[in-house]
């Protein structure tokens, strides 16, 4: 297996021009699926920096049940400090000119608002993508996903990353 950068965004929207991100987290993973280190924090954004009537509905549903949108209201961690603090962690993580795939179980998506709202952070991401939903869909084990949905950054991470192991393991068991 090869190293790979894990990055989950929650944010209020699909689009990254009109729609923040709430929340970070990452994971870096060795070539045994062991991981090194972490990252996570919740952005501020104060109430009236998002009009709650124009979030999606099941957005303003998913972060308000998950307590996400009133997470963010109190954090002391504002955008540009969040951009500070992952640039400063993955320039702490990587060898000069090191890029990971980015993994997740949906980089597509994260990728485009790393690159509109982290632009900086981009540096250390090889352009392949590593996509876990493509793997739950091969192997058919959507039907066999029994996590907790709760739409939090670290949940996903940690899930996603102990499915890989798990695969990983049956792999080599073969």
């Amino acid at each position: 297996m090869i190293p790979l950068l894990w990055v989950d965004l929650e944010t209020t929207g699909l689009d990254p021009k009109y729609d923040l991100v709430l929340e970070v987290a990452a994971r870096l993973t060795d070539e045994d699926l062991v991981e090194t280190s972490r990252f996570s924090t919740v952005i501020n954004y104060p109430p009236d920096a998002y009009n709650l009537t124009h979030l999606p509905p099941d957005v303003l549903r998913i972060h308000s049940e998950n307590g996400l949108l009133e997470e963010s209201a109190v954090s002391k961690v504002s955008l540009e400090d969040t951009r500070s603090l992952f640039a400063n962690w993955l320039f702490s993580n990587f060898s000069l000119g090191e890029r990971r795939p980015l993994a997740g179980s949906n980089p597509g998506f994260d990728r485009s608002f790393l690159e509109f709202h982290f632009p900086d952070c981009t540096a250390w991401l090889h352009y392949h993508n590593f996509d876990m939903n493509t793997l739950y869909y091969f192997f058919d084990l959507k039907k066999d996903r029994k996590k907790k949905n709760t739409h939090r950054a670290n949940d996903d991470l940690d899930w996603d990353v102990a499915h890989l192991q798990q695969l990983h393991a049956r792999a080599l068991l073969r």
